[in-house]
């Protein structure tokens, strides 16, 4: 378990027993309003009820947007849980070397394939957490830029006292201002098409 898992879930347990509000972790931010990442429009389109949407249109099936859910021991232990364990069951494996592609989004543990890069792990966490009862409303996809350059995707969880990454390069769950990113853009509130920027972060040292 990783320091700042420790850390949130001590601090989480003491102020659930003390009835405060833990305010530490932040949203990230929602600029302007972008247009979907197309690998992930495609993939909408292959398989619309992974995405939040009815099998027959792309309609969205959810009217109003529920409040975030509070960030509990359960359900922080559900997100280390499932986070580690699909990080664990997915070989990684570019969309090149898969599929010839330089872009292909795809949900490799429910396909048989097995082997996939980071938006994949991304949408299987998707698929596990509401699969485990967390509103689809609070997952969303975040793209940033890894330390090394590289465009990278997380699966980031809004809960009522914060947002919280979970990725594939780390089995701990972090603050999103604790991952070493530059933001680019994230997706609100779980729509498949509402997308916006993100403030950038200063990159930490390492």
């Amino acid at each position: 378990m990783g320091v700042w898992t420790r850390f949130a879930a001590a601090v989480v347990l003491t102020l659930l027993g003390a009835g405060a509000a833990w305010a530490a972790p932040s949203q990230m931010p929602q600029g302007a309003p972008v247009l979907a990442p197309a690998g992930y429009s495609d993939f909408c389109r292959r398989q619309p009820a992974d995405c939040g949407l009815q099998t027959s249109g792309l309609t969205d099936v959810s009217l109003a947007t529920p409040a975030p859910p509070r960030l509990g021991p359960g359900l922080w232990s559900r997100l280390n849980r499932i986070n580690a364990q699909v990080n664990r069951a997915i070989v990684a494996r570019t969309d090149r070397d898969a599929f010839g592609l330089s872009d292909y989004w795809q949900t490799p543990l429910a396909d048989g394939r097995g082997s996939g890069d980071c938006e994949d792990y991304v949408l299987e966490k998707i698929r596990a957490l509401v699969a485990a009862g967390v509103p689809r409303s609070a997952l969303n996809i975040a793209l940033g830029v890894t330390p090394e350059g590289e465009m990278h995707a997380v699966l980031l969880v809004s809960t009522a006292e914060g947002d919280f990454v979970l990725d594939n390069r780390t089995l701990s769950v972090t603050a999103w201002a604790s991952a070493r990113y530059s933001w680019v853009s994230r997706q609100v509130d779980g729509q498949p098409h509402l997308w916006a920027s993100a403030s950038p972060l200063q990159l930490a040292a390492r």
